[in-house]
């Protein structure tokens, strides 16, 4: 900053209050790596830019103000730059069901369990330090005694992570009941970033997704990503996905694309793997939409249709306790 007298165009004497004197105010802008200033725009060819002038009624000094901090030394910030980073630069990975190099780990945000419990991570909110995720611990609306392992209840929880939206009429398609048209969309909605024990999803082919080598899973536990390079297994192990329609399977050809076995249960089938627990599943029905950018433009969703405690024969999704979910034609 420097001083200076008189006054700038258009200041007056306000009053009587007239100011002794007039402070120049001028910002640097200096480099992270370096601690030296760099020219900016218009200012390219001076050591600084005029933010503007300032009125100060008091005593000033007269001399420029040297407001230089000597004790910042570039090369012990202790932080990474873009010169020193072996990194990448894109955003840290987050417990969000996003991967950002689509390669083994994936959701690499969510350590080393894919559906992030509180633990470590967490406190008794719980808030994720390592991403800022904030959801609520369940709250149970109803239930019933059932086998261990598969719960028969309403369960719903609220997470900062959670994108889901209601899914509406009117929307330019000519519906004339809520409709899909959108990957976050629901017509099973109870409220911005809320999900249920329903409301799990099977992300196929969606906007901005690779269509056939990933597959996301979206739950009130968290998100699990599957990937073709690993067998469709998750990074973990922890969970397979499997394709009930792969050849030589028989499946029926429904609306704009979806494909479903005939039994009513559903295409794909998310399974547990640890051999020394009772094997769980999670049946989900191929859904297909119309995204809103026009007609040409067709995604499928997998919507939660059983849920199982499978017998030794996996192959049967009765399983020996179960139960379906049914939903209405649009989603």
């Amino acid at each position: 900053m420097k001083e200076g007298g008189g006054f700038p165009g258009g200041w007056t004497n306000n009053g009587g209050n007239a100011c002794s004197s007039i402070r120049e105010t001028t910002a640097d802008t200096y480099s992270c790596d370096t601690d030296e200033r760099i020219a900016m725009g218009a200012f390219a060819t001076l050591a600084n830019n005029q933010a503007g002038n300032y009125c100060s009624c008091g005593p000033q000094p007269s001399q420029a103000l040297d407001i230089t901090d000597d004790s910042v030394v570039p090369g012990t910030y202790q932080c990474e730059t873009c010169a020193t980073s072996t990194g990448s630069t894109k955003e840290p990975e987050m417990c969000n069901g996003g991967d950002q190099d689509e390669t083994p780990p994936f959701d690499e945000g969510c350590g080393s369990s894919e559906t992030c419990p509180a633990g470590p991570d967490g406190d008794l909110s719980p808030i994720r330090y390592s991403s800022g995720r904030v959801e609520t611990n369940p709250i149970v609306l109803y239930s019933v005694p059932s086998p261990d392992g598969l719960p028969f209840e309403y369960r719903i929880v609220w997470g900062s992570h959670i994108q889901r939206t209601s899914a509406s009429p009117g929307n330019g398609f000519g519906d004339t009941t809520p409709t899909i048209h959108n990957s976050d969309e629901d017509t099973h909605f109870i409220g911005t970033h809320w999900m249920d024990n329903f409301s799990d999803r099977l992300y196929v082919s969606v906007y901005g997704k690779p269509a056939t080598s990933i597959i996301t899973w979206q739950s009130q536990n968290g998100t699990v990503t599957f990937s073709a390079a690993t067998g469709w297994k998750s990074w973990s192990g922890r969970y397979e996905l499997i394709d009930r329609c792969a050849p030589p399977n028989p499946c029926t050809l429904g609306l704009l694309g979806a494909l479903n076995p005939s039994d009513g249960v559903g295409r794909w089938i998310v399974r547990t793997t640890d051999s020394s627990a009772p094997r769980q599943m999670w049946a989900f029905e191929e859904f297909g939409y119309t995204s809103y950018g026009g007609a040409a433009y067709v995604y499928k969703l997998g919507r939660l249709r059983r849920r199982a405690l499978l017998t030794s024969d996996l192959s049967n999704v009765a399983g020996r306790y179960n139960y379906t979910v049914d939903w209405a034609t649009n989603g």
